[in-house]
């Protein structure tokens, strides 16, 4: 109970992550700083073919939106997930809307790519999978036409570079704290242990005997690393050995001691992977507010 938690990502997230990436089948390194080409690539959709969803001055050909549906078809059903029509609809906008917006910011940051370039990585795409053929039957696999996957690959190439743009800026410590928890089903059983506290029992000693295995212990950890937002803001309002009230969240009932502090904590490989994500996910989010967005599909 101890990892549930820890914060996760979405799938949602996730299919974000593969898509900006490249990363399906074998990965496809990022360009790490603009590349000066002689001639730019042009923009990936042009306004005379049908779009499902307009972005800014750009947007999502609607053949490029069907295909997207039958990928997160397959990958929901490959994950066991299951979604209504509504749910689908809109984590596919959401995704596609997210990695349209960097690929814009890329560009207007600065962000350029040759048809060589592109045409290098298909190249090396093609080679690591075996040759022509092999390439050939993953496109026809994974739902892409020759034409879809070269419009995908701009985007995700620079979606990817100004997602770096976004990791670099942050910072490598934060502050942390490191605390201990006992979890419980049932309120009644969080206020018996909460007053057993309060009786001048031990918490480390009841955080043994209610999970043997890791103690309670949630290591260290910075501020939006938790799955529970209760459990961590309250956390990072204790000061060492001292122990929360009860804090109701949406699995349970916690118990919370922060074990001790540390305002500049270097962070661990994992702590960095969820801040980053995070902070990708705070961009589009607050990309979305100011850009121009019209979903042309019903």
């Amino acid at each position: 109970m101890q990892t549930s938690i820890k914060r996760l990502f979405s799938f949602c997230l996730a299919f974000l992550f593969i898509i900006i990436t490249g990363c399906i089948g074998k990965p496809i390194q990022p360009t790490p700083t603009p590349i000066p080409p002689t001639a730019t690539f042009p923009p990936p959709t042009p306004t005379s073919l049908p779009l499902a969803i307009r972005v800014n001055d750009g947007g999502i050909l609607l053949s490029d939106y069907e295909e997207e549906v039958k990928r997160f078809d397959a990958a929901s059903q490959a994950l066991g997930k299951t979604y209504t029509p509504d749910e689908k609809k809109t984590k596919i906008e959401d995704d596609l809307i997210g990695y349209e917006l960097l690929y814009q910011a890329a560009v207007k940051n600065g962000y350029k790519i040759s048809d060589t370039d592109i045409e290098a990585h298909i190249t090396q795409l093609t080679q690591a999978m075996g040759g022509p053929d092999a390439f050939n039957s993953w496109l026809q696999t994974n739902f892409y036409s020759n034409d879809s996957y070269h419009r995908f690959l701009v985007r995700s190439l620079g979606a990817a570079w100004q997602r770096d743009q976004i990791i670099k800026s942050l910072p490598a410590t934060a502050e942390q704290v490191h605390a201990r928890q006992i979890f419980f089903s049932r309120e009644e059983s969080a206020v018996n242990y909460r007053q057993k506290v309060d009786n001048g029992s031990d918490f480390a000693a009841l955080a043994n005997d209610a999970d043997p295995v890791t103690k309670g212990d949630l290591g260290w950890f910075p501020k939006g690393y938790l799955l529970q937002p209760e459990v961590e803001e309250a956390a990072f309002q204790l000061q060492p050995g001292q122990v929360s009230q009860v804090i109701k969240s949406a699995i349970g009932f916690h118990l919370v001691q922060v074990i001790e502090r540390d305002p500049a904590r270097e962070l661990t490989a994992d702590a960095k992977t969820v801040l980053q994500g995070k902070a990708i996910t705070d961009w589009v989010k607050q990309a979305k507010t100011t850009a121009q967005i019209q979903i042309l599909i019903p």
